[in-house]
């Protein structure tokens, strides 16, 4: 995707954002490119787009040991080519139809509203809607500038997604950006029944709901969220995505609103 400064609708357009919760120094930190765009009737979008590596992990035998996996057969351990694409194009439907959302919240120059957070309609003022768009470059392997790189392990086929995990570091003086990784198994995608949801439920006391998919989970991480289960202002509601359930909420967009409310008023 190229950010054209000539679009008379940008307000502004930025390489390598850079957001995370204030607590965070090492752990969930969001990476893109984003822009913000003055769409017709003064709504705003705001646009993120990344650049993504798959690579495609065999399930070794390590691997094997600790998540105590059974296959059916050796073949069943290795990524065929076909499988490899389907994954990604699943993985972009996925993601898009769970984090592109119209009306997530407001930005504007109301005195009263702080950066990425919402209102009482009488206090909005100057505000504006906005939605938010996700769009993505994504390769397999080989080399590129990438925001991520998502690592994803051969798991036999219909289990429950083992494990994901996002982590992007910086140095000690918080200027320095390395490598992203991304841990996902080839399950992270189906979303979870409600027969698998009782079998957690039963098994470790984890409030897993159906319809959560650790892609779509991991993927918060990947625009700066923290778990919601881990901060008690959202811990009661293992509905969220961040939580153990499926469901988006405005709130998760808070970190791109401050982004882009802090661009819109420097923008003037």
């Amino acid at each position: 995707m190229t950010f054209t400064i000539s679009d008379p609708r940008l307000i502004v357009r930025a390489n390598d954002v850079f957001v995370a919760e204030e607590t965070l120094k090492v752990g969930h930190n969001g990476y893109f490119d984003a822009r913000l765009i003055r769409r017709a009737g003064g709504v705003f979008d705001i646009e993120v787009f990344m650049k993504l590596q798959f690579f495609f992990v065999d399930a070794k035998d390590w691997i094997i040991e600790i998540m105590q996996w059974e296959f059916e057969d050796d073949d069943e351990r290795i990524w065929a080519q076909a499988e490899r694409h389907d994954y990604m194009r699943k993985w972009h439907k996925l993601i898009r139809s769970t984090w592109n959302r119209m009306h997530v919240g407001r930005i504007g120059h109301s005195p009263d509203m702080k950066l990425g957070t919402f209102v009482h309609p009488e206090e909005l003022g100057q505000t504006r809607p906005v939605n938010v768009n996700f769009n993505f470059f994504i390769q397999e392997a080989g080399w590129m500038q990438d925001h991520f790189e998502i690592e994803v392990f051969k798991a036999p086929d219909g289990i429950v997604s083992g494990f994901g995990s996002v982590e992007r570091r910086r140095d000690l003086l918080d200027q320095v950006l390395y490598d992203a990784d991304v841990e996902i198994d080839s399950n992270s995608l189906a979303p979870r029944s409600e027969k698998q949801a009782e079998m957690i439920r039963e098994k470790s006391g984890v409030p897993a709901e159906a319809g959560y998919t650790t892609a779509a989970h991991e993927f918060g991480h990947m625009i700066g969220l923290d778990e919601d289960y881990a901060n008690p202002i959202y811990s009661h509601d293992p509905c969220s995505v961040m939580h153990h359930g499926p469901d988006v909420y405005p709130r998760h967009y808070r970190l791109l609103l401050s982004w882009a409310d802090a661009k819109l008023k420097r923008s003037g």
